[in-house]
């Protein structure tokens, strides 16, 4: 396996618990997956399309999001290195992605096989257990993200995200964060003008990209 395809490997073994892992299958399943470059603004994955295969990003930063009534855009969520990606429904059903996978830097991915997965998994312990706490972990950040959407306000939602991912905050352009948030940029600009006079927010804040 070459440098990025050990890194994968790594990070799947992380993910078992099983740090001694030799795992045999899965080496020779990565040495055949191949590591792209996606340039900002490209699409690793359309609304609509087939979407089989799952991503491992090196570096980067990718936005999850649908597109509404009108166009309007809805950010699901924003990806970034060292974990996978990928529209992971669609790639284990079969059917077309119900979402856009856009990268917002230049993106650089390890793209592995969904089916290939599948049906190594169908025999070997180790993988049933890393797609298990996958899954754990897709459940638990849908379930986090619907009851901040739920529960929080905008400018509550806002204050959570500077305190958990404030490096995130900063590489991400305002259009995008306030899709993320479900506001209109102006009302992102109106909240964090807000946030500063009130002493939440330095005077000098750039902790948000312009778009």
């Amino acid at each position: 396996m070459n440098e990025r395809q050990c890194a994968v490997f790594a990070h799947m073994v992380e993910l078992t618990g099983e740090s001694e892992a030799d795992w045999p299958e899965m080496r020779a399943l990565l040495a055949r997956c191949e590591t792209r470059v996606w340039p900002a603004g490209a699409h690793l994955v359309r609304a609509g399309e087939a979407a089989p295969d799952v991503f491992f990003l090196h570096r980067g930063l990718i936005q999850l999001y649908l597109l509404g009534v009108e166009g309007r855009l809805f950010t699901k969520t924003f990806h970034t290195e060292g974990r996978f990606t990928g529209a992971h429904a669609a790639a284990a059903t079969g059917h077309p992605s119900t979402f856009f996978i856009r990268a917002l830097e230049e993106v650089e991915a390890t793209v592995v096989p969904f089916s290939a997965l599948d049906r190594l998994a169908d025999a070997d312990l180790l993988l049933q257990r890393l797609l298990r706490r996958v899954a754990e972990q897709l459940f638990w950040r849908k379930e986090q993200r619907e009851a901040q959407l739920l529960t929080l306000s905008a400018t509550e939602r806002y204050l959570q995200l500077l305190r958990e991912a404030p490096s995130l905050v900063a590489r991400v352009q305002q259009q995008h964060l306030a899709s993320y948030l479900g506001v209109t940029e102006v009302s992102l600009s109106r909240l964090r003008a807000r946030l500063r006079q009130e002493g939440l927010l330095p005077p000098s804040d750039t902790s948000t990209r312009s778009g």
